[in-house]
Order: C-alpha cells, then structure tokens, then sequence
C-alpha cells in the first residue's frame, strides 16, 4: 500500500505484502485511511476457504469485523463507515455506543465523509446530497438540497467545497463553517 506524498514530491511504501498464485489462504488488504489517529487499514483475510473482512488500526485501539463496506473514514475520536442502507460511526472508546443513520431506502448509499472536528462530520448520500452529523448529539441533518451529481466534498481549514452537475453545467458551491 502506498501514497504519494505531495509537499515532498515522494512515494511513501505503508505497507507491503507478498501475494502468491493460486494460494487461497493470506491476507488481502483493499484500502487505509491516515488521520490525526492514525491508520486504519480495510482488509481480508483468507484462511482454510473462509473469509473475514475488517478494519483495524495499526496501534490496535480499533478493530471490527466488517462486511459490505462502501467507504470509510479515521477520524480522532470515531471511525465513520458507509454501508448500503446507512452510515455507522463508531467510538474507539468502547465505552461508547455506536450511532448509526439509517438511510430511507435501504438500497441508498453513503461515502466521502470528512471529519470537521471531532465529533462532526459531513457525507454524502448517494451522488446527490451532503449531510451533515452531530455525534454528540446523534443527530444527522440535511447540509444542502438534493441536487442532481453532487461531488465528494473538500474540507480545508474551514471551508467546505464541493460541485454540482446537472449533466450539462457544474456549479462550485462553498461553505464557510468556521465559528
């Protein structure tokens, strides 16, 4: 696994793993995630025909078992997980309980979330709306109208940016969140 690191012009090599043919049984990693937490890593494993998928963290403070996920975010205090039907956030601090937002059709989907602070973080609902959640308070509410292609949003230094298409035009929206 590797990423390219842009202020330093360098290929940055996470993780390496040797996969072999025909061999069933290992470890197949899929996608990680770097924040202020850590890295949290979306892997399979293999072993005797039978498959386990999971997230965990390289300092081991998280680690679930995970099946159908879409998308996934680190951030301080949560992991934020998209799966068809709703979006989980879970605590690392098991003391917690998990909070999950259950999507009015069960077949939608939930991706590109960005963590504002944290226990505040925004996605997207399908390709059309952006939402905005309280983990606090465990609410989630609408950030923008539905729209026909909204972009995964960007978030930097306050200021959320995203797009939206109507299959002819892009429009480029900007929201300030900063107090």
């Amino acid at each position: 696994m590797k990423s390219f690191d842009v202020a330093a012009d360098t290929i940055i090599v996470h993780e390496q793993y040797d996969l072999t043919k025909r061999k069933q049984d290992g470890i197949l990693p899929f996608d990680f995630r770097s924040g202020d937490a850590g890295r949290l890593i979306h892997t399979r494993t293999f072993k005797d025909g039978t498959k386990t998928s999971r997230l965990a963290s390289d300092d081991g403070r998280f680690q679930r078992p995970i099946d159908g996920l879409i998308d996934f975010e680190y951030g301080a205090d949560y992991v934020a997980t998209g799966e068809e039907g709703h979006a989980a956030f879970l605590p690392l601090d098991s003391k917690q309980p998990d909070f999950t937002y259950e999507l009015s059709d069960r077949h939608s989907t939930v991706d590109a979330f960005r963590f504002l602070s944290r226990d505040r973080v925004i996605f997207r609902e399908n390709t059309s709306q952006l939402l905005y959640a309280d983990l606090t308070r465990g609410t989630v509410a609408p950030l923008t109208e539905m729209e026909d292609t909204t972009s995964k949003p960007i978030y930097v230094n306050g200021t959320i940016a995203y797009s939206v298409s109507n299959g002819q035009d892009v429009t480029f929206h900007v929201i300030d969140v900063t107090p």
